[in-house]
Formats: C-alpha cells, structure tokens, sequence
C-alpha cells in the first residue's frame, strides 16, 4: 500500500480591470475591448434617468456620433445613433446604424440600484465616423422627459437640462482601466463625476499548486 501525490498546477488569468467614469447615482459608463485584438469595443450605461439617456463620442456636440436609449411601454430598450452638429437635436441617419444592443454585461458588478435603465452594445472601435482611441473624449447627457415616440427609434426628444450633461476622457481600447490624467470637464454635474479603474480579476496571473494524495 503506498500514497501518491498528484500535483496540479493553475494557471490563473491574467488580471484585467474596466475603465468606468460615474456622476454619483446619476450616471456610469464602463468601457472595454471585446478582446486581445481590440476591434471591437463593448459599452455599458447605467442611468437614473426616466426619460432618456445618451453616450457620444467626440469632445462636444460640435461633431459627435451619440447612442441614445429609452424605454417602450414593454420596458425594453430602444437604441438609436445620432449625429449632432451644435447645439441642436441629435439626427438619426440610418447608414451609421453599426452600433448594436448586447446582452447587459456584469462583469463589473450587478445594476445599480438607482439605474432605471441599463444597456450594453458592442461596435467597432474605428469607423469612418468616429474612433474609440487611447487619447478620446467623450460626452453624455440625459432627460426625465420621454421622447415624442417611445417605440419609434428616430424619434425626436427634448432637450437635457443645464446641469444633466458632462464630458470627461477616457481610454476604452484597453483591459487595463486606463484614463487620461485630465481633470473631467462639463458645463454642468459632470464636473461630479469619477473616473477609475474596476479590477475584473484580482488573481493577477499567480500560479498555484494543489497537492492531492490519494490511498491506493
């Protein structure tokens, strides 16, 4: 009769983190890669929001492509991209639709509980109409009023208030959470917001061993 001992060796994953920008109880944004290649990134909002809510990507509404979300009566997600061109009501234009809902990601945590609308969706990280790159910024806004059409996508909607808007810069191409060191800007409670880094795997690529004996 003898013991013997297998050992067996994990490899485990690679610490990644999810960079986030929040307006405290009002407003998040978490921002990833799809995967090591970096094509493709995916983008989560949660707003406090019963109206409507939009993320955009550009400095201003000068020039931006926006993702505006609301809810239809059935409590689901309606998705429509926007252009803007000043201070004026974001357009739909249909040939930009490239922009699509994903199942909610969770990856960092559950919903807020503040959130009365969530959404993910997954694009490609450069288009000929906007880019997801390491020095970007980015614009969100929001309104408690509904649009003219819940169910319709090209719906028109009212305008956000003075202070439901903000900017700030971010880095979303990368799994390791970076932002830039820039001090988040706004005309208005985006000055509130936060900006960090959420660890998705705290096992930061460490190898264990586990020893198991076995009577034979």
């Amino acid at each position: 009769m003898q013991f013997t001992t297998i050992v067996l060796s994990l490899l485990a994953v690679p610490s990644m983190a999810i960079t986030t920008y929040c307006v405290p109880q009002k407003f998040c944004v978490y921002g990833e890669p799809n995967d090591s290649t970096g094509k493709n990134v995916t983008v989560t909002v949660h707003s406090a929001s019963s109206g409507w809510v939009g993320f955009g990507v550009g400095a201003s509404m000068a020039k931006a492509v926006i993702y505006v979300n609301w809810k239809n009566p059935e409590g689901n997600n309606v998705f429509s991209t926007r252009f803007s061109s000043g201070r004026k009501e974001p357009f739909f234009n249909a040939t930009a639709q490239i922009a699509g809902l994903v199942p909610l990601k969770t990856n960092v945590g559950p919903t807020p509980s503040w959130a009365k609308q969530s959404f993910s969706f997954t694009r490609p990280a450069i288009s000929a109409t906007s880019q997801f790159v390491p020095n970007a910024t980015y614009i969100y806004a929001w309104s408690d009023t509904p649009p003219a059409s819940l169910t319709d996508m090209k719906s028109s909607f009212s305008m956000h208030g003075g202070t439901d808007k903000g900017s700030f810069p971010a880095d979303f191409t990368t799994d390791k959470g970076v932002l830039r060191a820039d001090t988040p800007s706004s005309g208005g409670s985006g000055t509130n917001g936060t900006s960090s880094a959420i660890t998705q795997n705290s096992w930061n690529g460490i190898v264990a061993s586990v020893a198991l004996s076995f009577l034979l």
